[in-house]
C-alpha cells in the first residue's frame, strides 16, 4: 500500500491517495492565503480579486467535503460581497489597466505603417505578459502607483471588516488542523500563519532582486501550494525583462532560465488543481510563451508556444486579459487569422475598443478583407481606424492619413477638456452668489456662464425679493459671510494650476507670464464691480440690483483668451507626434479629467486613462494684491483661521472623540457645517460667521467661536474659554462646567457631558483655546 494509506474516523474507515491528500492541502492553503492577503494588504482591490480569482472560482467538487470548511467559505464569501470595492472604482482599475497596455504596445511598435506592411515578426520583440500582464498581477505591482490616484484610506479596509476577516481566518487555521489530522497528509503540507505572513510579505518587497533571493529562501516550506512557483518564476522574469536594473546580459539570462524552471515547476501541479477558471495559471502560460518567443528563432517551439496559448484561453474562462495578450502574441508569431478571430471578439465586447480596434483595421487593411472592414466600421468610428488603402495609394499614405487623423481627434479631446474645465470654474464662481434657496437643488446649467442661464438667474433673484416669507434677507445675510475677492482669487489660481498640468509645453517661464498678464488685464475691466458688490455685502446691503449688477463679471470671458492661447501652444507640439507619443498624451489627458472630475473626453468610443505624476506649481499666479489690501486682509484671516480650524479637527480626532462620536462634530468650511447651520438656525449671522467647530449631541449645542463658547448658538449664554471648569459627578462621570452664575448663596450653572467624548481631554482642549485667543476673547 505505497500509494494509499487508510485514515479512520470514529464513523467509517477513508482512502485517500496521494493525489486527494495533496489537493486537500492546496485547497485549504489556498484558502488561508486568499484570507491572509486579504488582511496584509489591507486594500479593497486586493479583496475584490481574491473573491474573483480565488474564493468565489473554487471549484467544489475537488475541494474537500467537510462541514466546517464550506461553512466558513460561506460567511467569508458573504463578509466579503458586504464590503466589496464601487462599481466606480472597479472601472477606474479597469481603465488603468487597459491603457498601459495600450501605452506599452504604441510603445514598441510606434510605426503602424510597419505593422500593416507585414514586418517580420522576429523584429517585433515586446513581452506584453511580462511587462504589463492580466490585471491581477498588475495591480500587485503597481498597487502604489494605483493609490497616487486615491487617498489611501479610501481603499483601506473597514474596522470592521478587518475584525470579521481575523476572526475568519482564525476558525479556518482551526479547520485546517483538524483536516490535515483527516486527511493525514503530511505537516510539512499545511502552510503556518506564520509562513503565510512572511510570503505577503516578500510578494509586497519592491526590490525584486531580494524579493527574488527572500522567496528562494522558503521554497522548501511552499511543496503543496503550487501559486508560490508561480510567484517565484514572475519574480525571476520581472528582473530578467527589467531595463532599468543594472546587471549583464549574462545574469538577465540566468534569471529568465530560472523563470522558465519556476514556470515549468508549477505546471506540474496541474493534476491537483481546484479552480474552476485560473488567471493565474494563464499567466504563467504567457510569461512562458514571452521567454520562448524571446529566444530569437522560436520555430522549434512553434507548436509548443500554440498549445501553451490555447491552454490560456481555455482555463482563463475566455477572460479578456487573457484573449488580449494572446491576440498579441499570434500578431507576433504571424498567426493573422487567429489574431483577427481573437480581436474581433474583444472589439465586440467592448473591451479596449480603440486599440483593439485599430489592430483589426490594420490586419483588414493588409488583408485586403473589405467586407470585414465594412463590418468593423460598424463597431468603431472611422476616425479611429487605419484606412483601407485604395488601389493605387501608398502604404506610406495610408500610415499618413491614419496618424494625421489620430493627431486631428486628440486636439478635439484637448478642445473639449478645456472647456469642461473653464465652465468647471466658471460654476464654482456663479455659485458664490447664485444658490438663492439653499433648500432647492438647481441644475448644474443654471450657473453657467451663457445668455440664458443668465437671464434665468436674474429672473430667480427678482422673484426671490419678491417674495415676503423672508427668504430675500435671509439671502443678503448669507451674502454677508462671501469673500469676493478671495473666491476669484481662488479661482483663478485653482482653474490656471490644473490648465498649466495639462501639459510640459505650458510650463516655461515666458507661456506663464503671458497667461497672467492676459488675465490680469480682463480682469482690470471688471475689478470696479467686483468692488462695488464685496461692499455692498459687507454692509449687508447685497439686493436684487446688485446681484444683476455683479452679473457684469463673466468668468469664462475672462479666462478663455488665455486659455486659447493654451490650447494653440498644445496642438503645435501635437502635430509633430508619432503614435506611441500620441498614447502618452491621451493617456495624461484622461488621468487629468479623472483628477479634475470631468468627463473623459469620449468621442465615439471610450477610451482608457493612466496613472502618471503630475507636478504641481508652489506658488499662485494671481495674488491676492490684484484686489488691494482688502483682499490681502482677508487672505491672511483665511489662512489663519484655517490653521486653527486643522489644529482643532486634529486634536479633537486623536484626543478628544471616542469612536463614532464624529458625526457630533462640525467644522467650519464642511458642507456638514453649512447644512447643520441651515437646518438648526440657531445662530444669527455674526455668530455663525465666527463659529469655527459645533458640538451637537442633541440636548444642547455648543458653539465653539472667536469668543468663547456659546451654548446653543446665542450670545447671552456665552462663557470665555479660561472660565471653563472641570467637574465630576455622582456616578463618577466627567463634565464641563459653562455659563456659571452666582446670586449671593444661589448659584446657576450649566454641565454638559458627552458620552461620545473623553470630557477630561475636552477641557484640556478647551484650555489650549484659552491660550491660543488670549485677550481676543469675549
Amino acid at each position: 500500500m505505497s500509494n494509499r494509506e487508510l485514515v479512520h474516523d470514529d464513523k467509517q474507515e477513508h482512502v485517500y491517495t496521494d493525489e486527494e491528500k495533496r489537493r486537500a492541502a492546496y485547497a485549504l492553503n489556498m484558502c488561508t492565503v486568499s484570507i491572509s492577503q486579504i488582511i496584509d494588504y489591507d486594500d479593497l482591490n486586493i479583496l475584490e480579486q481574491e473573491y474573483d480569482t480565488i474564493l468565489n472560482n473554487l471549484d467544489l467538487e475537488k475541494i474537500p467535503k467537510d462541514e466546517a470548511l464550506l461553512r466558513i467559505l460561506r460567511q467569508l464569501l458573504d463578509t466579503i460581497t458586504y464590503f466589496k470595492i464601487q462599481e466606480g472604482d472597479r472601472k477606474f482599475i479597469e481603465r488603468e489597466y487597459q491603457e498601459k497596455m495600450r501605452n506599452a504596445l504604441w510603445a514598441a511598435v510606434p510605426n503602424f505603417g510597419v505593422f500593416v506592411a507585414g514586418t517580420d515578426p522576429y523584429t517585433m520583440a515586446f513581452s506584453l505578459a511580462s511587462q504589463v500582464g492580466v490585471g491581477y498581477m498588475n495591480y500587485r505591482r503597481n498597487k502604489n502607483e494605483y493609490l497616487l490616484q486615491r487617498e489611501k484610506e479610501e481603499w483601506k479596509l473597514q474596522r470592521a471588516a478587518m475584525e470579521q476577516f481575523n476572526a475568519l481566518r482564525r476558525e479556518l487555521f482551526d479547520t485546517a488542523w483538524r483536516l490535515a489530522d483527516t486527511y493525514g497528509f503530511q505537516d510539512e503540507y499545511r502552510l503556518t500563519e506564520r509562513q503565510i505572513n512572511q510570503y505577503n510579505k516578500i510578494l509586497m518587497d519592491t526590490d525584486d532582486i531580494r524579493k527574488y533571493e527572500r522567496l528562494d529562501s522558503i521554497k522548501e516550506k511552499f511543496v503543496a501550494y503550487p501559486p508560490f512557483w508561480y510567484f517565484f518564476g514572475n519574480a525571476a522574469n520581472y528582473i530578467a525583462e527589467n531595463k532599468d536594473l543594472d546587471i549583464t546580459e549574462e545574469l538577465r539570462l540566468d534569471y529568465r532560465k530560472k523563470a522558465v524552471e519556476h514556470f515549468e515547476k508549477y505546471r506540474e501541479f496541474e493534476h491537483i488543481r481546484v479552480l474552476r477558471e485560473d488567471a493565474i495559471a494563464a499567466s504563467c502560460l504567457l510569461e512562458h510563451v514571452d521567454i520562448l518567443l524571446g529566444t530569437g528563432n522560436y520555430e522549434p517551439y512553434r507548436d509548443k508556444i500554440l498549445d501553451m496559448l490555447r491552454e490560456a484561453i481555455r482555463i482563463s474562462g475566455g477572460s479578456n486579459e487573457v484573449l488580449e495578450l494572446c491576440a498579441i502574441t499570434y500578431l507576433r508569431m504571424g498567426e493573422e487569422a487567429e489574431a483577427a478571430k481573437i480581436l474581433r471578439i474583444l472589439v465586440n465586447e467592448d473591451y479596449n475598443k480603440v486599440l483593439n480596434g485599430q489592430l483589426l483595421s490594420g490586419l483588414y487593411a493588409r488583408m485586403r478583407d473589405c467586407k470585414g472592414y465594412e463590418v468593423l466600421l460598424q463597431r468603431v468610428d472611422p476616425q479611429y481606424l487605419y484606412p483601407m488603402p485604395t488601389g493605387d495609394q501608398f502604404e506610406s499614405d495610408a500610415e499618413a492619413d491614419f496618424l494625421n487623423r489620430q493627431r486631428l481627434l486628440l486636439k478635439k479631446k484637448y478642445q473639449r477638456v478645456l472647456a469642461d474645465l473653464v465652465r468647471k470654474y466658471s460654476v464654482r464662481w456663479n455659485k458664490l452668489t447664485s444658490v438663492f434657496d439653499e433648500e432647492r437643488i438647481y441644475p448644474e446649467k443654471f450657473f453657467w456662464d451663457t445668455a440664458q442661464s443668465e437671464v434665468q438667474r436674474c429672473i430667480t433673484v427678482s422673484r426671490l425679493f419678491e417674495e415676503r416669507r423672508g427668504k430675500g434677507r435671509r439671502y443678503t445675510e448669507r451674502m454677508h459671510q462671501v469673500e469676493l475677492y478671495l473666491g476669484m482669487l481662488d479661482n483663478l489660481n485653482d482653474l490656471f494650476r490644473a490648465a498649466l498640468d495639462i501639459d510640459e509645453c505650458l510650463r516655461e517661464s515666458s507661456q506663464i507670464d503671458q497667461v497672467v498678464h492676459q488675465v490680469e488685464e480682463n480682469l482690470d475691466s471688471v475689478s470696479g464691480v467686483i468692488d462695488d458688490a464685496q461692499e455692498a455685502m459687507h454692509n449687508g446691503g447685497f439686493d436684487q440690483k446688485a446681484y444683476i449688477s455683479l452679473q457684469r463679471v463673466n468668468f469664462s470671458a475672462i479666462v478663455k483668451p488665455a486659455i486659447i492661447k493654451m490650447y494653440r501652444r498644445i496642438a503645435k507640439g501635437i502635430d509633430g507626434d508619432d503614435m506611441a507619443v500620441i498614447t502618452v498624451r491621451e493617456a495624461k489627458l484622461n488621468r487629468f479629467c479623472k483628477e479634475q472630475e470631468l468627463e473623459l473626453p469620449e468621442i465615439a468610443v471610450d477610451p482608457g486613462c493612466a496613472v502618471a505624476v503630475v507636478l504641481r506649481r508652489e506658488h499662485e499666479l494671481f495674488a491676492p494684491e490684484l484686489f488691494g489690501d482688502s483682499a490681502v486682509l482677508a487672505q491672511k484671516r483665511r489662512r489663519a483661521e484655517k490653521k486653527l480650524i486643522d489644529d482643532m479637527r486634529k486634536e479633537m480626532n486623536e484626543n478628544v472623540v471616542q469612536p463614532n462620536g464624529q458625526k457630533y462634530v462640525f467644522y467650519k468650511g464642511d458642507e456638514s457645517f453649512r447644512r447643520y447651520l441651515y437646518k438648526h438656525m440657531k445662530a444669527e449671522p455674526l455668530v455663525a460667521r465666527h463659529t469655527y467647530m459645533i458640538i451637537d449631541s442633541g440636548e444642547k449645542a455648543l458653539f465653539f467661536t472667536g469668543a468663547g463658547i456659546l451654548i446653543d448658538g446665542q450670545r447671552t449664554k456665552c462663557t470665555k474659554y479660561h472660565e471653563v471648569k472641570l467637574t465630576r459627578g455622582k456616578n463618577g462621570d466627567d463634565g464641563i462646567v459653562l455659563h456659571e452664575i452666582t446670586f449671593g448663596e444661589l448659584s446657576y450653572k450649566s454641565t454638559y457631558r458627552g458620552k461620545f467624548l473623553d470630557m477630561g481631554a475636552l477641557y484640556r482642549f478647551i484650555r489650549g483655546l484659552s491660550d491660543c485667543f488670549g485677550e481676543q476673547e469675549g
